[in-house]
């Protein structure tokens, strides 16, 4: 592993280093530990929604909900008495299935609408500054820069 560099005049001291590689290795080990509980998260996910769906009281909902002997609080404070395997349904139109069927009946035309969308295209934004209608300073102004870093490790 190479000594990193820093730009400017100050060098970390060896002390810097220590503690700056300590909490690097902090965060590996976090980051690990994070993968493995979100892992962990969805079996238990997965066991506890099959165990309301066969042990769970139902209602008229659809909603499963099994009771602790005990409540239980974890640390940090919040407590709690059970789970609910709660039923969401969510529903959408299946355009391939409506086309067929307006196709069918004769209907395409009343069901599907033919729409106009502006787009920009940058190609004739940048052909007008080639040609002199668009300044490169105008250009300039109009992009937005966002910075942003990622932390990864090699």
């Amino acid at each position: 592993m190479s000594d990193p560099k820093v730009d400017g005049p100050y060098q970390p001291s060896s002390a810097d280093l220590q503690s700056i590689t300590k909490k690097f290795h902090q965060w590996a080990a976090v980051s690990t530990q994070e993968q493995e509980l979100k892992g962990r998260k969805e079996s238990l996910r997965a066991e506890l929604l099959a165990w309301a769906e066969q042990y769970g009281e139902a209602n008229a909902k659809g909603h499963h909900t099994v009771d602790l002997p005990a409540e239980f609080t974890v640390p940090g404070g919040k407590a709690y008495a059970g789970w609910v395997r709660e039923k969401r349904v969510s529903q959408s139109l299946s355009e391939d299935r409506v086309r067929e069927l307006a196709e069918a009946k004769g209907l395409t035309d009343r069901i599907f609408k033919k729409q106009i969308i502006e787009v920009l295209d940058q190609n004739e934004l940048y052909a007008c500054e080639q040609e002199g209608l668009l300044t490169v300073e105008e250009l300039d102004a109009l992009v937005d820069t966002h910075t942003m870093y990622a932390l990864k490790a090699y």
